[in-house]
């Protein structure tokens, strides 16, 4: 109620003033008439000034504040092209605080909107979160080096941007990707890649010719680029290979195997041993492959003790192929095991269920 009767207060000296210079106007002396203009422009000017510096600018500083509310307003006001939009225009220049600029990154990145994109660049805006804003926002205004260097592991949304809807982010993170000179960024490369199997981090890695620092990285990436003198060197023993193939996922342990069949190395053996219980039939049928290829009977005999029953058939049915005997008098059952794998119908591998721990043949 009290409002009510400040604002039909206001309205009423407003009346008055407006009439007092009106009357000043229609007065002979030309004195009077200059302050009866004066007052009937100077509320116009006063409401003028109010709309477009005042409110802008107590919006702006509740927007510093982090106010979502208020800085929505000034940019919608820009993006509108309503009254007074390029002073608030200029008032989404000079932000200051991570919230404010968050927020407004926040809404750059929903709209892509061309007068948003302006002020971004302008400014040099960059997010400080969520880690895929910051990246977005860093290429778009080419600031992307100092965010890698600040946190090597913004690399994973550098790759994730090769698909940004925006052609000269996509082109940036490319670009930058395979021009690294942050080893810790190349080593985060390395990770998402062994630990992920992330595919773009792999290219990467290929085109650029990078080198690890990470001694398992190093020696897995020589095992894959068939550089067998540096990877014996480096691993010869097999002792990374093995503690690497237990926790890499299903898809580079399907490389790491077809690398070693194609070698037709038989140290795969050492390397998948800690790991038959987690073996797909595609990798038995590779270490079967290997064995045949290097007339490795001993050892497959050997395996037919520690592998599933329908691995086991498969090696017993190669064996018997062959002239093998085994040299232990412990292994009287060898001949009756070859003739029982040869009368049974052959289980093939590629159907059985490679989590059934319970099918061993000892």
């Amino acid at each position: 109620m009290e409002e009510d009767d400040g604002c039909g207060c206001l309205i009423g000296c407003l009346i008055i003033w407006l009439l007092v210079g009106l009357a000043l106007c229609l007065n002979d002396l030309t004195l009077f008439q200059g302050i009866g203009w004066l007052m009937l422009v100077s509320p116009f000017v006063g409401f003028a000034y109010i709309g477009i510096i005042a409110i802008p600018k107590k919006a702006f500083e509740k927007a510093e504040k982090g106010s979502e509310k208020d800085i929505d307003v000034l940019i919608n006001s820009v993006v509108d092209n309503s009254f007074g939009s390029c002073y608030r225009a200029k008032l989404l220049t000079k932000l200051k605080s991570s919230q404010a600029i968050n927020l407004f990154c926040q809404r750059w990145i929903k709209e892509r909107q061309e007068k948003l994109t302006k002020i971004l660049l302008q400014a040099g805006y960059v997010a400080t979160q969520p880690d895929d804003l910051r990246v977005l926002t860093a290429l778009k205004v080419n600031k992307i080096q100092a965010c890698l260097d600040q946190n090597p592991k913004l690399i994973r949304w550098l790759l994730a941007a090769f698909e940004d809807q925006d052609m000269e982010i996509s082109s940036r993170a490319k670009q930058y990707a395979i021009c690294l000179s942050n080893q810790s960024a190349i080593d985060e490369l390395f990770s998402l890649f062994v630990k992920k199997n992330n595919q773009i981090a792999y290219q990467c890695i290929e085109q650029a010719k990078y080198q690890s620092t990470n001694i398992n990285y190093k020696a897995l990436f020589h095992f894959l680029r068939d550089e067998w003198d540096a990877y014996d060197e480096l691993d010869f023993d097999q002792a990374i290979l093995q503690k690497l193939y237990q926790s890499v996922s299903s898809e580079l342990r399907k490389t790491i195997a077809e690398k070693a069949r194609k070698r037709g190395w038989t140290e795969w053996l050492r390397v998948a041993k800690k790991s038959r219980k987690k073996m797909t039939p595609k990798e038995w049928e590779i270490t079967i492959s290997i064995l045949k290829n290097n007339r490795e009977l001993a050892k497959m005999w050997q395996l037919v003790k520690e592998s599933p029953i329908w691995v086991a058939q498969k090696l017993l049915v190669v064996l018997s192929q062959g002239s093998y005997q085994p040299s232990s008098a412990s292994d009287a059952f060898y001949q009756p095991l070859l003739l029982l794998a040869n009368r049974c119908p052959t289980i093939k591998i590629a159907e059985v269920n490679p989590e059934n721990k319970s099918q061993l043949l000892f």
